[in-house]
């Protein structure tokens, strides 16, 4: 028997169309399925799942990775009916045709590191989760503001910019990459930090040990300093915050059909795109 979960975005499924015809085809397929709608992180912790099908773009896999792989190491299968889908593993349109393989878990699960983050301020303390990156940037308008970062407590950069990235290798070919960071292959168990648009011109990106603890802090004056997970949430930071960022304790499990290969991905959907 198989408990699976369906995640869709339902703003790409208003009628409900793909996610009927994936009951079907899943029911087809094996007779003594179980097959749950999954939204919210209490449907994931409330039940032993064997795997969450996951239908979107890039977005919303990097939501689901940040929502419900901090409780559960249940693994991901990205489908994509989005635009990029650099993240998926497959496209809809080969959902039929892969069902089979996935059904009889004829794939490998690559584990990607996960960033978790704490803001401290005059107000109440927050935590944050990201599968891409956390970014500390300026607000719209905002006078550029003055870095300092310390890794492990070692002070390793100080700079005048727009903010700074902090990337795990799943994310080095998001924001990081337009920033001028490096590609970093997924499964690599390393942190990224680089500067935007550093008044440094020299200020490149540092990559460091998994294990290590990077803490930020800025100057702002009366610049507007956001800090973002994933470019999907943003939390507005206080005049003295400190925002220390660390591995997660789970990493997100994503389901890869064996054949994929990551540099076919990486040259169709990034580097010719």
């Amino acid at each position: 028997m198989k408990k699976v979960g369906i995640n869709i975005n339902e703003s790409k499924d208003k009628d409900g169309i793909i996610f009927n015809e994936t009951v079907k085809t899943l029911k087809e397929n094996a007779s003594n399925i179980e097959i749950y709608k999954i939204a919210t992180r209490e449907d994931v912790v409330d039940k032993d799942l064997d795997m969450i099908l996951v239908f979107g773009g890039d977005g919303t896999i990097l939501r689901a990775g940040r929502e419900f792989s901090q409780y559960k190491d249940t693994p991901i299968l990205g489908i994509n009916i989005g635009h990029l889908g650099f993240l998926s593993t497959i496209e809809y349109d080969e959902f039929k045709e892969n069902i089979s393989k996935i059904l009889k878990n004829n794939f490998r699960i690559e584990k990607r590191l996960m960033l978790k983050s704490y803001i401290k301020g005059s107000g109440s303390d927050v935590v944050l989760y990201s599968l891409n990156d956390l970014v500390v940037c300026r607000g719209t308008l905002s006078r550029m503001a003055k870095y300092k970062i310390k890794i492990n407590g070692d002070e390793c950069m100080e700079f005048k910019g727009d903010g700074v990235i902090i990337s795990t290798p799943t994310g080095s070919t998001a924001y990081s990459f337009s920033a001028g960071g490096p590609i970093v292959y997924p499964t690599l168990r390393q942190i990224s930090i680089t500067p935007i648009c550093p008044h440094s011109p020299s200020l490149r990106t540092i990559i460091i040990d998994e294990n290590s603890e990077i803490t930020i802090t800025a100057s702002a004056n009366d610049s507007i300093l956001y800090a973002s997970t994933d470019g999907q949430k943003f939390n507005l930071l206080e005049n003295d915050f400190e925002l220390t960022v660390r591995k997660a304790e789970r990493d997100c499990n994503l389901i890869m059909l064996k054949e994929v290969n990551y540099y076919d991905v990486l040259k169709s959907k990034i580097i010719n795109i």
